[in-house]
């Protein structure tokens, strides 16, 4: 889709400051990028748009805590997703007993080794889901919401393919390439945590949210199991990646009510790190 010159002079500025930020961080060791990329959004992170999106879906999922409380979640929440910025141009290139140093993996017997659906949200860091598969030859395609910014999404892509995933764009194309990457007996990933607008009504902190049905259609059509995963901080540069056992879908199931177990366990998730999920996103518009 060609772009007008308005979009093309905002994109290529968008992607100037982006790529600038990429190589410097890369020039730094990854403890002082992710400090430094921490520092940087909570300093900035206040002040843009996204803010105050963050502030309403704190507001909507937490209203019991108090003022002081919820500023602090936000400053923390800024400084998480700059510390994962900050990271990000090192994980690719990192050597493999450092890697796992760093990641510690919990339940490594509920890694899919065949066909299966790996679910999980933008929560953590999620992006290691790739660097995990390459390490534990999972033949992994990984589903993806292509960035506006198509210069963006070069680089974004480019970090991906290191790691020999295969990359699936949303879309009608993209739900056909999952079924046939499924009956090629490999594992797809997806993340549900984002508002979709053809998706279902689905109860995620007690409010109705638009939610995607794929999961729950691919599994009752094709008796595909479903494996959760969330790779969370637990400190700095360090993070562990928690497997979950198969999901348990009976014949009673719907596509409502496996949803509905799915955004039950994200709500814990969130509940459990609510500094490390992404509120920015309007999920329940």
């Amino acid at each position: 889709m060609s772009l007008s010159w308005q979009k093309r002079v905002r994109y290529l500025v968008e992607a100037f400051f982006i790529y600038f930020f990429y190589f410097l961080f890369k020039s730094f060791r990854i403890e002082t990028s992710s400090a430094l990329g921490g520092r940087l959004l909570r300093f900035i992170g206040t002040i843009l748009k996204e803010n105050m999106v963050m502030e309403k879906n704190i507001q909507l999922c937490f209203p019991n805590i108090d003022t002081e409380h919820r500023k602090k979640l936000i400053l923390d929440t800024w400084q998480h997703f700059g510390s994962i910025i900050g990271e990000l141009p090192h994980w690719h290139k990192m050597p493999k007993e450092e890697f796992f140093d760093r990641v510690q993996i919990i339940n490594p017997e509920n890694i899919p080794s065949s066909k299966a659906l790996l679910i999980s949200a933008h929560i953590g860091n999620w992006e290691l889901i790739s660097r995990l598969a390459k390490e534990h030859n999972l033949d992994l395609s990984l589903v993806y919401r292509p960035s506006n910014n198509p210069y963006a999404n070069r680089l974004i892509n480019k970090l991906r393919d290191s790691f020999d995933v295969s990359l699936i764009a949303t879309g009608v194309p993209g739900v056909r390439e999952i079924v046939r990457d499924l009956k090629k007996n490999k594992t797809v990933g997806l993340m549900v945590d984002q508002k979709i607008s053809d998706g279902i009504a689905v109860p995620f902190f007690k409010k109705k949210a638009m939610t995607t049905a794929l999961p729950a259609t691919l599994a009752l059509k094709y008796q595909v199991p479903i494996v959760m995963a969330k790779i969370i901080r637990t400190g700095d540069t360090r993070y562990y990646a928690k497997f979950y056992k198969p999901l348990v879908i009976t014949p009673k199931d719907t596509k409502l009510s496996i949803m509905t177990k799915i955004n039950g366990v994200l709500e814990n998730w969130v509940k459990e790190s609510p500094n490390q999920w992404f509120w920015f996103h309007n999920r329940w518009k």
